[in-house]
């Protein structure tokens, strides 16, 4: 495979339309698990509609593997993989006639490796894809993303209609994937709970505009969530404050830094907080839910 820094780079991407984006930035470097996060509507899926050239941006460029991106380069497409959670496939095909559609599609398709997720995943062959279940269409997708040596895998919501145990293997054969450090995965998703354990690295995408993106080491031991008594609220400096949530006798508050806000505050208990915490007090309780 040949050398970039970064799998996907995105520099100042807007978009005006369906979908807001707001001069949005971050990068995937090679060999690299990155997480996309936000709450239903953030913005998420447009911009992986705009990095699978389905929809067009205003302002800014998308690099793929070190390069603008191209509409017209079928070698850059081949280096993709892009799984939505609509299946895009003929109802009336089985896993067996798609394999032979990406086989004549991609060059470096492999046959064997279709074969071995198949059965990993439990789909037959034969089975037409009008009677899947919603699951199951999620798991061929994703066997034909992993099957023709794509050096970046874009997945959307890749594990929301699967139940644990399946959830699991997906992500067992994605960590494979990844072994030989020469590929990349972004993937979007409202729940990265099950996810963070297997990422490098977090953007988090709230209306249309990026809130952090780095390690996601780093930005756990930077957030926290202040437990308190509601009239211990305003000894916290408003900047430094995600999201408030008030019970009757209590507050918990998240903040951006909970060294600076221990240094300041001292005596407070400040908890260490979840990417699934940060994106409830971000979209729960932040700013906008407390006008």
């Amino acid at each position: 495979m040949s050398e970039y820094t970064d799998a996907v780079r995105f520099e100042g991407v807007s978009r005006s339309k369906k979908g807001c984006l707001y001069d949005v930035g971050f990068s995937v470097p090679k060999g690299t698990v990155m997480l996309l996060v936000g709450e239903n509507g953030a913005g998420k899926t447009t911009l992986l509609n705009v990095l699978a050239g389905q929809y067009g941006a205003d302002q800014g460029t998308v690099y793929l593997f070190d390069r603008p991106q191209s509409d017209d380069d079928p070698a850059e497409r081949a280096r993709m993989s892009v799984v939505f959670d609509t299946i895009p496939y003929g109802q009336s095909l089985n896993a067996r006639q798609v394999g032979k559609v990406f086989a004549g599609l991609y060059p470096q398709w492999d046959d064997e490796a279709y074969n071995r997720y198949l059965d990993i995943f439990g789909i037959g062959e034969k089975q037409v894809i009008k009677t899947y279940s919603r699951g199951m269409m999620q798991k061929l997708q994703i066997a034909c993303a992993l099957s023709h040596n794509a050096e970046l895998l874009v997945l959307d919501e890749p594990t929301a209609n699967l139940d644990p145990g399946s959830r699991e293997i997906i992500l067992q054969c994605l960590m494979e994937y990844m072994k030989d450090g020469e590929r990349s995965i972004l993937v979007s998703t409202n729940m990265p709970g099950e996810l963070d354990r297997y990422a490098d690295g977090a953007t988090m995408i709230h209306k249309g505009r990026v809130v952090f993106s780095g390690e996601i080491d780093t930005i756990l031991n930077s957030y926290g969530i202040v437990k308190c008594g509601p009239d211990e609220v305003s000894g916290i400096d408003r900047p430094d404050i995600v999201g408030i949530r008030h019970s009757r006798y209590s507050a918990e508050v998240m903040v951006k830094d909970r060294e600076r806000v221990a240094a300041k505050c001292p005596g407070m208990a400040i908890d260490p907080a979840t990417l699934d915490d940060i994106l409830v007090f971000t979209g729960a309780y932040g700013e906008e839910a407390a006008r």
